[in-house]
């Protein structure tokens, strides 16, 4: 029997439903952004393991560096996520440090902002937003980037 259409996408442009991510796997992603930011830290002496330091020693401004710091401190999984520099920043450091745990945990991040509804503003909300709720929310005082 002929079907009236093809049992999968035309064209590679059709949208592929993805469901947003578990509460769990958003605290999972944000304990492994957490080590693999943690790990390039780790890079430097720990006399230099400063905001500043990293800004010199890595291809990052400054106020990446002190949102990757407080991503790092971050007091749940899931507000590294929220708490995290843009993934386009983030990117050119996992490729200067050929960091593959950093772009992996990018790649993920990335398919959680669009399954979450396309912004990295609108991830947060739904973290802050649950975080507050359980207790655990920290103001930490910067508009969040897209």
């Amino acid at each position: 029997m002929l079907r009236d259409h093809p049992p999968y996408p035309l064209s590679m442009s059709e949208p592929i439903a993805v469901s947003p991510p578990t509460d769990e796997e958003l605290a999972q992603l944000g304990q492994d952004l957490r080590k693999a930011l943690t790990a390039i830290i780790e890079m430097l002496p720990e006399e230099d393991r400063t905001a500043d330091k990293l800004a010199k020693r890595f291809p990052i401004d400054g106020a990446v560096a002190r949102r990757m710091v407080r991503a790092v401190n971050a007091p749940s999984d899931p507000q590294v996520l929220a708490r995290s520099p843009g993934i386009k920043q983030l990117r050119k450091l996992a490729q200067s440090t050929q960091s593959e745990a950093l772009a992996d945990a990018l790649n993920r991040f990335d398919v959680a902002i669009k399954a979450n509804g396309k912004s990295k503003a609108e991830l947060t909300k739904r973290i802050r937003d649950n975080d507050q709720s359980e207790g655990v929310f920290e103001q930490d005082g910067e508009a969040e980037d897209e």
